[in-house]
């Protein structure tokens, strides 16, 4: 095979020629890149939430132009836009069968996106899986959620979607925390709602402000088990970190005031007789 024919046998590959077709594809890369940078500055720089989101999806779009504006200028694209367009019932079944998930997994991060019922940052808990966790990304296909163990967990956007998900982070003034003991028969009630009043309304994480009602602490009783009465009390704390480190200093200090009031905290015992 002679040079001529060669560069006929490449020129032919092309729809209008191997130099306008190399010319045609340089431009259209030129220009897209161009419009791609462009938008992408665009986004950075406005204040869009899920912005690493928005820019993956552009980027995919521009791609995608990208690469249709390239195969255009060949010229088997024809012959296979025909074989295409000749069996597009059977196709559209198998590119439908295939993308299926990730088609879903695409509009499902959109719709997080727009409704935004988490960010990035945002403490969440999927109470279906039992998941609770630090939501550090978001993308097309998936949301990655780090959980107080350190340990990331890629969730496909079509869970997050249909998941009943409780947003601890949301902004609130003040968040509700309850506490719960149980106590005997035998003990004083009164005394011990008394006890446990006073022990949270004097910590320093409790938040009297948002308090409307005359009893800043509302102590009930729950219920009457076999061997104890259980008692909920209701907190209010600026943050629901705060309602733990004040949950965990109550349980203690009530603990003790049960003590040295005779209070008792039933709980299982054997007796053996010989």
């Amino acid at each position: 095979m002679n040079l001529d024919m060669m560069i006929s046998k490449i020129d032919s590959l092309f729809v209008n020629g191997m130099l306008n077709g190399i010319v045609s594809i340089l431009v259209s890369l030129i220009f897209i890149m161009i419009l791609k940078r462009i938008v992408v500055g665009f986004i950075s720089k406005s204040d869009v939430k899920h912005k690493r989101m928005v820019i993956k999806i552009v980027g995919v779009c521009f791609n995608g132009l990208l690469a249709i504006s390239v195969l255009y200028q060949f010229s088997f694209m024809e012959n296979l836009m025909t074989t295409l367009l000749a069996s597009g019932g059977i196709l559209a079944v198998v590119i439908g069968l295939a993308s299926q998930d990730a088609a879903g997994n695409i509009a499902s991060g959109m719709m997080i996106l727009v409704t935004k019922p988490f960010v990035i940052g945002d403490l969440i808990i999927l109470r279906d899986e039992g998941l609770r966790g630090t939501v550090v990304d978001i993308n097309m296909h998936h949301t990655i959620i780090e959980t107080v163990d350190k340990n990331p967990v890629m969730i496909p956007n079509t869970v997050m979607n249909k998941a009943i998900i409780e947003n601890i982070t949301q902004e609130t003034d003040f968040k509700y925390s309850y506490l719960y003991f149980d106590i005997s028969y035998e003990s004083d009630i009164d005394l011990a709602i008394s006890i446990i009043r006073n022990v949270i309304e004097n910590h320093e994480l409790f938040y009297s402000e948002a308090v409307t009602s005359d009893i800043k602490v509302p102590v009930h009783c729950m219920e009457f088990k076999d061997s104890s009465i259980s008692l909920r009390a209701k907190v209010t704390t600026r943050t629901t970190g705060d309602g733990f480190q004040l949950g965990s200093d109550c349980r203690i200090l009530i603990k003790k005031e049960f003590d040295k009031n005779n209070i008792s905290i039933p709980y299982p015992q054997v007796q053996i007789h010989q």
